[in-house]
């Protein structure tokens, strides 16, 4: 499949999604139900910026409250998402929303965009969430790991899905807790099978592009990942 091909394939499952989560707020009792949500948490928000993505509008960070240092404050706005997060769940079970128009279904109750924002056109959802489980409501609190979420939705037929994949995978591995470890140091000698270790697990990852992030000699670390594999070869 040539790139002409696989785009058109990608805007053509875009497009099938943003009239798909149209004809759900079109539902004149979703609509009503989101009214009350919205009086119950002071909702909408007004935002000031059209020209950038509302990730960047000032009133958006503040109502999220990333940039938050007050501990009770953040907590308190920490709450208040949770509410509103468990509010949008429950309406895409009471109207059979899949769960993939969740975020666009957040933004139509948090600041009244009626647009399918979240458009994944077949590709994989990139978020932060937790290291053990990801709970849909805790989104936005916690330890976060970035995560690759494959649904029935992805398109893996498609070649610009999988290389999107291949590219984050890469991109993330040189982020906690992904990225190489150090070789051991034992006295005056290094113990190099952890970084052995992780290079079996990630061959992708050239020797070259490994001892570049690990700021460690090419020549040295190729002859080391050699050795143990002569070692273990043999055992």
């Amino acid at each position: 499949m040539d790139k002409v091909k696989a785009w058109n394939r990608a805007n053509n499952i875009g497009n099938a999604q943003l009239l798909e989560f149209k004809r759900y707020i079109e539902n004149k009792a979703l609509r009503e139900d989101v009214h009350k949500i919205q009086a119950k948490t002071s909702l909408p928000l007004s935002l000031k910026n059209n020209e950038v993505s509302f990730f960047e509008d000032p009133i958006y960070i503040n109502w999220m409250g990333w940039e938050e240092t007050n501990e009770t404050t953040k907590n308190e706005k920490h709450k208040r998402r949770r509410k509103v997060a468990k509010e949008a769940k429950r309406l895409l079970n009471k109207y059979n929303i899949p769960s993939h128009f969740f975020g666009s279904l957040h933004s139509y109750i948090v600041w009244n965009n009626q647009d399918h924002t979240y458009q994944t056109k077949g590709f994989p959802e990139y978020i932060h969430g937790p290291h053990r489980s990801y709970k849909i409501v805790d989104y936005g609190y916690g330890e976060w790991e970035p995560l690759c979420i494959i649904k029935v939705e992805t398109d893996l037929e498609n070649p610009l899905v999988l290389e999107n994949i291949k590219a984050w995978q890469r991109r993330n591995k040189k982020i906690p807790p992904h990225h190489p470890p150090l070789p051991i140091k034992i006295g005056r000698k290094k113990d190099y099978r952890p970084v052995w270790e992780w290079h079996n697990r990630n061959p992708d990852v050239s020797v070259g592009e490994l001892a570049k992030t690990l700021k460690i000699n090419r020549v040295t670390l190729t002859r080391a990942l050699k050795n143990l594999d002569k070692e273990y070869a043999t055992k």
